[in-house]
């Protein structure tokens, strides 16, 4: 979605509230260059077919916006950017993009080391220009 200068967005959610049901997600949300800014909003659903899935040594990873990993998701994005969903086997590693100067990570479950030191799920891990970005998964199966 592509709010530009008119979507007014709001989640629906009245049945699972009434009954108590879960809801399991991430919503991340990118501020629109400034020359963007005023442009139509519009909406476009990509298919699970629209995103590569990328595996190697115990990596699994879903391009959903953006280049990484030598592929390109077709959801279309105004700014250099990449979004991946990455499972993370037990001793597995992965690379953040190095050609990009902001990059974080969001842990969902279990536990990776990052120079050296262990976080826990339920952190934003935030990689600074000109730093390796690697990520090693410690005990259990990432999400």
């Amino acid at each position: 979605m592509t709010a530009g200068r008119g979507i007014t967005h709001s989640e629906r959610f009245e049945k699972a509230r009434a009954q108590g049901d879960s809801l399991h997600g991430i919503q991340a949300w990118v501020a629109l260059p400034n020359a963007a800014e005023e442009s139509e909003p519009s909406f476009a659903h990509h298919g699970i077919e629209d995103l590569p899935t990328y595996e190697s040594g115990g990596l699994w990873a879903r391009l959903v916006a953006g280049e990484a990993l030598r592929r390109q998701s077709q959801v279309k994005t105004h700014s250099p950017l990449f979004y991946v969903h990455w499972r993370l086997a037990t001793g597995a590693d992965a690379q953040m993009p190095a050609e990009y100067s902001e990059r974080a990570a969001y842990l969902v479950s279990g536990a990776v080391e990052v120079e050296g030191r262990v976080y826990e799920a339920g952190h934003m891990l935030v990689f600074r220009g000109g730093r390796s970005g690697h990520v090693h998964r410690e005990g259990g199966m990432q999400r």
